[in-house]
């Protein structure tokens, strides 16, 4: 029996499209002080910046209006982002309850499937029944959304066919993703292929995804991220660089452009600013997590000889992530 921990949570939106910057929305960080409708505070959240002052914001809200259902969505988007799975569940399990929709039940699909990575051997068979139920209930909810298409289709890819998953079912959605959009088609048809190492057939898809529209920088991230998977990290790099050229709000992009540089210690001050920027907002569904890019940048500062700042940046990821071993090894090592 493959065990339930193979079930894992993997990115597939690739790079976000809308960015939306505070000083767009005319919203600033004063006004996260005082009460914000919920269109300001929905701005604060796609901004993904300025953790503490966009919680606050919603804390109040959610404390003022108990019932809006759209501040409990936005207070589980955030804590799922930041990695606090318990209280990104308790308001998602809210939003659901007040106003089911697509979107809440796939969020609360992905943190539960989330969860499963930390559980107990006791507790992953119901988390995984339960995330199924979630991504089933989104897609039926809005059979149009890819996102939820998505969720649905890694949810058949990864899980053990004891808990549901299914390889012909996964396909299924591939397919409907790609009747929906091809080039998304292309997409999902690529990850699936790359699942299961078939990387010929990935590259195949990425490829005709980048025929058919130049113009998608997502297209040139996803052959990237192939590309160093099989070792051919040079032109990975080449086409993250592309990727970023075409979508400057690409943070991932600007994480494997960073570790490139600091894996070949080669422009470590190129590298830096490329974490730097990384952290700058909030990483979005399935990116590498905030710890794990401090940890990153302590490396780029160890090379440069700059061992406190170093150190910060490893003590920083283990405040996020008590449990990061890369970073407490770091620190271990440093202080012998």
């Amino acid at each position: 029996m493959v065990p339930l921990n193979l079930l894992i949570h993997r990115k597939r939106n690739g790079c976000s499209i809308v960015q939306v910057l505070l000083v767009l929305s005319g919203v600033n960080l004063a006004q996260a002080q005082s009460s914000l409708t919920i269109s300001e505070v929905r701005a604060l959240v796609e901004s993904r910046t300025n953790f503490d002052e966009v919680r606050g914001s919603l804390e109040k809200l959610s404390a003022a209006e108990p019932q809006n259902a759209e501040a409990h969505f936005l207070l589980a988007k955030v804590d799922y982002a930041m990695a606090d799975l318990d209280n990104a569940e308790k308001h998602i399990e809210q939003a659901v309850l007040l106003s089911p929709s697509a979107s809440s039940h796939l969020l609360f699909g992905r943190i539960l499937s989330a969860q499963i990575q930390k559980a107990s051997l006791f507790r992953k068979a119901g988390l995984a029944d339960r995330a199924k139920a979630q991504f089933e209930t989104a897609v039926a909810s809005d059979p149009k959304s890819i996102p939820a298409r998505i969720g649905l289709m890694d949810f058949y890819s990864g899980a053990p066919g004891i808990v549901g998953g299914s390889w012909a079912k996964a396909m299924a959605q591939a397919q409907e993703i790609a009747k929906l959009d091809g080039i998304e088609g292309h997409y999902a048809l690529g990850d699936l292929a790359l699942d299961k190492k078939n990387y010929a057939e990935a590259e195949k898809e990425y490829k005709e995804a980048i025929a058919a529209d130049q113009s998608r920088g997502k297209s040139y991230l996803k052959l990237g991220v192939l590309y160093i998977e099989k070792g051919r990290d040079q032109d990975g790099d080449a086409l993250f660089q592309e990727s970023l050229a075409l979508d400057p709000h690409c943070l991932l992009a600007t994480f494997y452009l960073g570790r490139y540089r600091l894996l070949h210690s080669q422009e470590l001050d190129k590298a830096e600013n490329y974490f730097k920027a990384y952290l700058a907002r909030w990483p979005e569904d399935g990116d590498p997590t905030m710890a794990n890019a401090y940890w990153r940048l302590g490396q780029v500062y160890e090379k440069q000889g700059k061992k406190d700042l170093a150190a910060a940046q490893w003590e920083r990821a283990l405040q996020l992530d008590p449990q990061f071993k890369e970073a407490a090894d770091s620190l271990k090592r440093m202080k012998r």
